[in-house]
C-alpha cells in the first residue's frame, strides 16, 4: 500500500479506537495524530543506519502480535501509565495495526502467529491504485459510521 492510503487507514482507525474509549476529544485528536505519524513505522523500522535492512521486509516489523498487544496493554494499563501515556502508547500500536490492515490487503500478506514470510495471511483484494483508494474510502466510512461520527459532531459542535 501507498504511504498516504497506511496514514488514512490509521487515522480512521485511531480516531474509532480512541472515540469507542470515550476519551476527551483532545485525546481522540491526539490518537489519530500519533496513528498518522506512527502508520509507517513497521516499514521503517526495517532500516538502520545508512539504509541497510536488518531484517526481510514484512517479517519482525509486520508482526501482528507486538502491535495488537501495544494496544491491549495501553487500554489495560491507563491509569498505570496516565493519560498521556495511553495516549502516547495506544496511537504508536495503532499506527502499526492500522498499518498491517492495509498490507493485509495486498496479495504479500503480513506474518499472524511467526514473523517470517512463509507463515503470512492476506486477503489480496488491493491490487492496483483504485482498488486501494476504494479501501482507503470504505475503511474510513466504516470507522465513523461505527462511531456515529462524534468526532465530526464534536468539531463542529452540532
Amino acid at each position: 500500500m501507498r504511504t498516504i492510503s497506511h496514514k488514512i487507514m490509521a487515522a480512521s482507525l485511531g480516531g474509532a479506537v480512541a472515540t469507542s474509549l470515550e476519551l476527551s476529544l483532545a485525546n481522540i485528536s491526539a490518537v489519530a495524530l500519533i496513528s498518522v505519524s506512527m502508520s509507517t513505522m513497521p516499514d521503517k523500522m526495517e532500516y538502520i543506519a545508512f539504509g541497510f535492512r536488518w531484517v526481510k521486509h514484512r517479517t519482525l516489523s509486520h508482526w501482528v502480535i507486538p502491535w495488537v498487544l501495544l494496544v491491549v496493554s495501553s487500554v489495560f494499563f491507563g491509569e498505570v501509565l496516565g493519560e498521556w501515556g495511553t495516549v502516547l502508547l495506544l496511537g504508536i500500536g495503532i499506527g502499526g495495526v492500522g498499518h498491517l490492515l492495509g498490507d493485509f490487503l495486498t496479495p504479500m500478506g503480513v506474518p499472524l502467529l511467526f514473523p517470517t514470510r512463509k507463515f503470512s495471511v492476506s486477503w489480496p483484494i488491493s491490487k492496483s491504485w483504485y482498488h486501494e483508494l476504494l479501501i482507503v474510502v470504505v475503511f474510513f466510512l466504516v470507522c465513523n459510521v461505527f462511531t456515529g461520527w462524534k468526532w465530526l459532531k464534536d468539531y463542529l459542535y452540532f
